[in-house]
């Protein structure tokens, strides 16, 4: 199915109209090039059964702009905080990171230690803005505590249209996951 009208392009599976499947099997990230365009406001990217290869990594985003994944050294800005099963709180920020961390500490790698998330990014396609990403999520760490995850961050390096995303580990691979991105509004 062609999917150019919609503003998007096929990655991975087609699932639905309009939605972009791809399944993680141990590789080093899931990206989803050039498939943002002005045809919607808000794209949301939907991730169940994260594993990572790595005990104890965490999750990082980047975006796409101008053909290529942003990872300059203060390319991002970002802010997070997490609540564990037993009501402790952790904050996480950056003013200038090479990307926009999603789980921070120890995220977990045993069968069992999956995280899933629910991402949007807001007016990738606005040259005018710095288009926001905003987060939802839980994943289970290392030692198998759960954990609840919000947060928001922008790639703060220009106001270049957004036109992918890309989803990897601090260290090692991804060794499994469903990732699911969709345009919503226009």
């Amino acid at each position: 199915a062609d999917l150019s009208s919609a503003g998007l392009t096929v990655v991975g599976d087609i699932v639905a109209s309009g939605i972009v499947k791809q399944t993680a099997s141990g590789v080093a990230s899931i990206d989803f090039s050039s498939v943002m365009t002005s045809a919607y406001d808000v794209y949301e990217l939907v991730i169940s059964g994260l594993r990572p290869a790595t005990d104890g990594t965490t999750l990082h985003l980047r975006v796409e702009s101008v053909s290529s994944f942003k990872s300059g050294a203060s390319d991002y800005r970002y802010s997070s905080d997490a609540v564990r099963d037993n009501a402790s709180a952790t904050a996480r920020a950056s003013t200038g990171a090479a990307f926009i961390e999603l789980a921070g500490g120890t995220f977990g790698n045993l069968v069992g230690e999956v995280g899933s998330f629910t991402i949007r990014i807001h007016n990738p396609a606005d040259t005018s803005i710095i288009s926001r990403i905003t987060w939802i999520g839980g994943y289970t760490r290392s030692d198998g505590a759960s954990v609840g995850v919000t947060g928001q961050g922008t790639y703060y390096a220009g106001t270049t249209a957004i036109t992918g995303v890309q989803i990897l580990a601090a260290s090692g691979n991804i060794t499994s996951g469903v990732f699911k991105l969709k345009g919503l509004e226009k």
